[in-house]
Protein backbone atom coordinates (compact mmCIF):
# COMPACT_ATOMS: atom_id res chain seq x y z
CA UNK A 1 0.00 0.00 0.00
CA UNK A 2 2.90 2.28 0.93
CA UNK A 3 4.86 2.07 -2.48
CA UNK A 4 1.64 2.02 -4.36
CA UNK A 5 0.71 5.47 -2.56
CA UNK A 6 4.12 6.37 -2.93
CA UNK A 7 4.50 5.84 -6.66
CA UNK A 8 1.46 7.59 -7.08
CA UNK A 9 2.34 10.65 -5.41
CA UNK A 10 5.32 10.47 -7.45
CA UNK A 11 3.76 10.33 -10.77
CA UNK A 12 1.20 13.46 -9.97
CA UNK A 13 4.29 15.34 -9.06
CA UNK A 14 6.11 13.97 -12.47
CA UNK A 15 2.67 14.71 -14.50
CA UNK A 16 2.66 18.39 -12.31
CA UNK A 17 6.22 19.29 -13.34
CA UNK A 18 5.52 18.69 -17.26
CA UNK A 19 2.25 20.53 -17.20
CA UNK A 20 4.43 23.29 -15.73
CA UNK A 21 7.15 23.06 -18.23
CA UNK A 22 4.62 22.62 -21.13
CA UNK A 23 2.38 25.51 -20.16
CA UNK A 24 5.47 27.64 -20.58
CA UNK A 25 6.96 26.23 -23.74
CA UNK A 26 3.87 27.01 -24.77
CA UNK A 27 3.40 30.42 -23.16
CA UNK A 28 6.94 31.61 -24.20
CA UNK A 29 6.51 30.01 -28.03
CA UNK A 30 3.59 32.44 -28.28
CA UNK A 31 4.76 35.55 -26.76
CA UNK A 32 8.02 34.88 -29.00
CA UNK A 33 6.11 34.42 -32.29
CA UNK A 34 3.44 37.09 -31.48
CA UNK A 35 6.26 39.99 -30.53
CA UNK A 36 8.42 39.13 -33.67
CA UNK A 37 5.33 39.02 -36.04
CA UNK A 38 4.85 42.80 -34.33
CA UNK A 39 8.41 43.53 -34.69
CA UNK A 40 8.51 42.51 -38.87
CA UNK A 41 4.92 44.59 -39.29
CA UNK A 42 6.97 47.49 -37.63
CA UNK A 43 10.37 47.47 -39.03
CA UNK A 44 10.45 49.96 -41.23
CA UNK A 45 6.90 50.65 -41.48
CA UNK A 46 5.39 53.65 -42.54
CA UNK A 47 1.89 52.54 -41.48
CA UNK A 48 2.08 53.57 -37.37
CA UNK A 49 4.80 51.56 -36.68
CA UNK A 50 5.55 50.19 -33.14
CA UNK A 51 8.51 50.74 -31.23
CA UNK A 52 11.40 48.03 -32.51
CA UNK A 53 13.05 47.70 -29.28
CA UNK A 54 10.65 46.20 -26.74
CA UNK A 55 9.59 43.94 -29.44
CA UNK A 56 13.13 42.50 -30.03
CA UNK A 57 13.36 42.15 -26.39
CA UNK A 58 10.02 40.38 -25.58
CA UNK A 59 10.71 38.02 -28.79
CA UNK A 60 14.11 37.10 -28.02
CA UNK A 61 13.21 36.52 -24.41
CA UNK A 62 10.16 34.34 -25.33
CA UNK A 63 12.43 31.98 -27.63
CA UNK A 64 15.01 31.30 -24.89
CA UNK A 65 12.58 30.85 -22.02
CA UNK A 66 10.05 28.87 -24.76
CA UNK A 67 13.62 26.41 -25.89
CA UNK A 68 14.88 26.37 -21.86
CA UNK A 69 11.24 25.30 -20.97
CA UNK A 70 11.01 22.52 -23.73
CA UNK A 71 13.54 20.46 -22.41
CA UNK A 72 12.18 19.92 -19.41
CA UNK A 73 9.05 17.96 -21.16
CA UNK A 74 9.64 14.68 -21.48
CA UNK A 75 6.87 13.17 -23.98
CA UNK A 76 6.27 9.35 -25.06
CA UNK A 77 7.69 9.85 -28.41
CA UNK A 78 10.52 12.71 -27.39
CA UNK A 79 9.34 15.45 -29.12
CA UNK A 80 9.12 18.85 -27.11
CA UNK A 81 7.16 21.89 -28.35
CA UNK A 82 10.63 23.24 -29.49
CA UNK A 83 10.73 21.25 -32.97
CA UNK A 84 11.54 22.24 -35.97
CA UNK A 85 8.12 22.54 -37.25
CA UNK A 86 6.66 24.90 -34.88
CA UNK A 87 9.70 26.71 -35.13
CA UNK A 88 9.08 27.08 -39.10
CA UNK A 89 5.71 28.17 -37.92
CA UNK A 90 6.97 30.87 -35.93
CA UNK A 91 8.91 31.92 -39.06
CA UNK A 92 6.49 31.93 -41.55
CA UNK A 93 4.24 33.94 -39.16
CA UNK A 94 7.10 36.75 -39.01
CA UNK A 95 7.76 36.36 -42.81
CA UNK A 96 3.95 36.52 -43.35
CA UNK A 97 3.54 40.01 -41.14
CA UNK A 98 6.65 41.46 -43.20
CA UNK A 99 5.00 40.87 -46.62
CA UNK A 100 1.62 41.78 -45.09
CA UNK A 101 3.45 45.16 -44.09
CA UNK A 102 4.73 45.73 -47.47
CA UNK A 103 1.75 44.71 -48.70
CA UNK A 104 -0.19 47.08 -46.99
CA UNK A 105 2.15 50.31 -47.25
CA UNK A 106 2.19 49.33 -51.46
CA UNK A 107 -1.87 49.81 -51.26
CA UNK A 108 -1.49 53.01 -49.63
CA UNK A 109 0.94 54.16 -52.23
CA UNK A 110 -1.37 53.25 -54.69
CA UNK A 111 -3.93 55.26 -53.41
CA UNK A 112 -2.19 58.21 -52.34
CA UNK A 113 0.01 59.03 -55.36
CA UNK A 114 -2.47 58.10 -58.52
CA UNK A 115 -0.75 60.41 -61.26
CA UNK A 116 1.62 59.25 -63.18
CA UNK A 117 4.87 61.71 -63.63
CA UNK A 118 8.35 61.87 -64.98
CA UNK A 119 11.27 62.67 -63.26
CA UNK A 120 14.90 63.03 -63.34
CA UNK A 121 17.54 61.56 -61.62
CA UNK A 122 20.62 63.05 -59.87
CA UNK A 123 23.32 63.10 -57.19
CA UNK A 124 22.99 58.71 -56.51
CA UNK A 125 24.42 57.79 -53.16
CA UNK A 126 24.15 54.74 -50.75
CA UNK A 127 22.58 55.95 -47.12
CA UNK A 128 22.63 54.09 -44.10
CA UNK A 129 19.78 54.53 -41.24
CA UNK A 130 22.44 53.40 -38.30
CA UNK A 131 21.86 56.68 -36.82
CA UNK A 132 18.27 56.30 -36.21
CA UNK A 133 16.88 55.78 -32.35
CA UNK A 134 14.59 52.99 -32.19
CA UNK A 135 15.33 51.17 -35.73
CA UNK A 136 17.39 48.26 -36.98
CA UNK A 137 19.86 49.77 -39.16
CA UNK A 138 20.19 49.34 -42.53
CA UNK A 139 21.97 50.82 -45.55
CA UNK A 140 19.92 51.82 -48.62
CA UNK A 141 20.08 53.72 -52.22
CA UNK A 142 18.99 57.35 -52.18
CA UNK A 143 18.85 59.73 -55.07
CA UNK A 144 17.91 63.20 -55.94
CA UNK A 145 14.64 63.61 -57.96
CA UNK A 146 13.38 66.80 -59.94
CA UNK A 147 9.71 66.97 -61.37
CA UNK A 148 7.11 69.60 -61.70
CA UNK A 149 4.45 69.78 -60.11
CA UNK A 150 1.24 72.76 -60.89
CA UNK A 151 4.21 74.37 -63.13
CA UNK A 152 7.07 74.62 -60.04
CA UNK A 153 9.79 72.62 -60.22
CA UNK A 154 10.46 69.94 -57.44
CA UNK A 155 13.36 68.09 -55.93
CA UNK A 156 13.51 65.80 -53.45
CA UNK A 157 16.26 62.66 -51.91
CA UNK A 158 14.20 59.59 -52.55
CA UNK A 159 14.88 56.18 -51.69
CA UNK A 160 15.10 53.51 -54.95
CA UNK A 161 17.66 52.27 -57.21
CA UNK A 162 20.79 53.80 -58.25
CA UNK A 163 20.86 55.27 -61.99
CA UNK A 164 23.19 57.75 -63.73
CA UNK A 165 22.88 61.31 -63.65
CA UNK A 166 20.27 62.93 -66.09
CA UNK A 167 18.62 59.67 -66.34
CA UNK A 168 14.42 59.97 -66.93
CA UNK A 169 11.84 57.67 -64.80
CA UNK A 170 8.61 57.29 -64.63
CA UNK A 171 7.14 58.00 -61.16
CA UNK A 172 3.80 58.42 -59.28
CA UNK A 173 2.66 61.63 -58.16
CA UNK A 174 -0.02 62.98 -55.45
CA UNK A 175 -2.19 65.04 -57.31
CA UNK A 176 -2.79 67.21 -53.88
CA UNK A 177 0.84 67.29 -52.54
CA UNK A 178 3.35 66.68 -55.68
CA UNK A 179 4.88 63.94 -53.04
CA UNK A 180 6.71 60.94 -55.60
CA UNK A 181 6.22 57.51 -54.63
CA UNK A 182 7.48 54.46 -56.85
CA UNK A 183 4.57 51.68 -57.34
CA UNK A 184 6.06 48.04 -57.87
CA UNK A 185 3.28 46.13 -59.35
CA UNK A 186 4.64 42.53 -59.81
CA UNK A 187 6.30 43.47 -55.96
CA UNK A 188 3.10 44.25 -54.53
CA UNK A 189 1.44 41.32 -55.99
CA UNK A 190 4.31 38.92 -54.80
CA UNK A 191 4.10 40.88 -50.86
CA UNK A 192 0.45 40.07 -50.89
CA UNK A 193 0.22 36.36 -51.99
CA UNK A 194 2.97 36.34 -49.68
CA UNK A 195 1.43 37.49 -46.81
CA UNK A 196 -1.75 35.14 -47.44
CA UNK A 197 0.06 32.33 -47.93
CA UNK A 198 1.60 32.62 -44.83
CA UNK A 199 -1.18 33.18 -43.51
CA UNK A 200 -3.17 30.18 -44.64
CA UNK A 201 -0.15 28.16 -43.15
CA UNK A 202 0.10 29.53 -39.96
CA UNK A 203 -4.10 28.88 -39.13
CA UNK A 204 -4.17 25.65 -40.34
CA UNK A 205 -0.75 24.75 -38.79
CA UNK A 206 -0.74 26.66 -36.03
CA UNK A 207 -4.09 25.62 -35.16
CA UNK A 208 -3.25 21.69 -35.05
CA UNK A 209 -0.19 22.08 -33.53
CA UNK A 210 -2.18 24.13 -30.49
CA UNK A 211 -4.52 21.77 -30.66
CA UNK A 212 -2.15 19.01 -29.98
CA UNK A 213 -0.69 20.85 -27.20
CA UNK A 214 -3.77 21.67 -25.36
CA UNK A 215 -5.07 17.65 -25.70
CA UNK A 216 -1.58 16.83 -23.30
CA UNK A 217 -2.15 19.89 -20.96
CA UNK A 218 -5.26 18.27 -20.21
CA UNK A 219 -4.19 14.97 -20.28
CA UNK A 220 -6.62 14.06 -23.05
CA UNK A 221 -5.38 11.89 -25.94
CA UNK A 222 -4.42 13.56 -29.43
CA UNK A 223 -6.48 12.65 -32.13
CA UNK A 224 -5.95 13.01 -36.05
Amino acid sequence: MTDRAGNTGTEEMSRGRQVFWRALTVGAALTCAVSGALLFWSWGSTLAPLPVLPLWITGAVGLVVAVAASFGIRDGDGTPLATVGTALLILTLWLGASAADFAASGVRDWVRTPQAVTATVTECRTESSFHEIDTIGFEHVACLYHWTFNGDERTGRLAGDSHPDGTRVGMWMSPKTGELAEHPLFALIGYTAGALGAAAIVLVGGWFRLRTEACRLLGRPVTP
